[in-house]
Formats: C-alpha cells, sequence, structure tokens
C-alpha cells in the first residue's frame, strides 16, 4: 500500500487536499520497476510473434481438414435425406405418384 503526503502541506485554495506519492518510493526502485515492465512487455510481444507464427503454419492444414469434415457432413446428411425419401415413399406409395 503507498503512504501519500500532501505536496503543500495542506489543503488546496478549493478544500481538497492535493496529494503525491510519499518520498518512501526512491526513483531507482520506479526505475527498476519499469524496466522489468518494458522486460514482460517484450516478452508479451514476442510470445505473441511466436504464437501466430505457430497458427500461420498449420492454418493451410486446418483449413483443409474442416473443408473435408464439411464435405463428409453434408454427403452424410444427403444419403440421411433420400434414406428418408425413399423410405416414405415405400410407406405411402402414392404420394410419389404424380396424378394428371
Amino acid at each position: 500500500m503507498h503512504t501519500y503526503r500532501t505536496d503543500s502541506g495542506g489543503a488546496a485554495p478549493d478544500g481538497h487536499h492535493t496529494i503525491a506519492p510519499s518520498a518512501a518510493v526512491s526513483p531507482a526502485s520506479n526505475q527498476v520497476t519499469l524496466d522489468d515492465l518494458k522486460e514482460m512487455v517484450a516478452g508479451f510481444h514476442r510470445s505473441l510473434g511466436d504464437a501466430s507464427a505457430w497458427v500461420d503454419e498449420r492454418k493451410p492444414a486446418m483449413v483443409h481438414a474442416l473443408g473435408k469434415a464439411i464435405k463428409d457432413v453434408v454427403e452424410k446428411l444427403q444419403v440421411g435425406l433420400e434414406v428418408l425419401d425413399s423410405t416414405r415413399r415405400i410407406s405411402n406409395p402414392c404420394n410419389s405418384i404424380t396424378m394428371f
């Protein structure tokens, strides 16, 4: 938890206290924290780039596999619909005859 002190030693003209970080936090420790943060951000960007490259390498194969899976599902649905249609015709042959 940070400790704060008033920078003017009292209340501001509008009655509010103005606050500034306590002198207990040294500029050197702030710089170390900032440097650590910059290293973490750089590491994050490297990881993000690696992940993007991993996806780009695998995307063509994944798109191909997805396309094949979609074709397989469509073919199975068509076969299922044909079976249902033929079952309907067998159970009620009058429906499949066209009357003039």
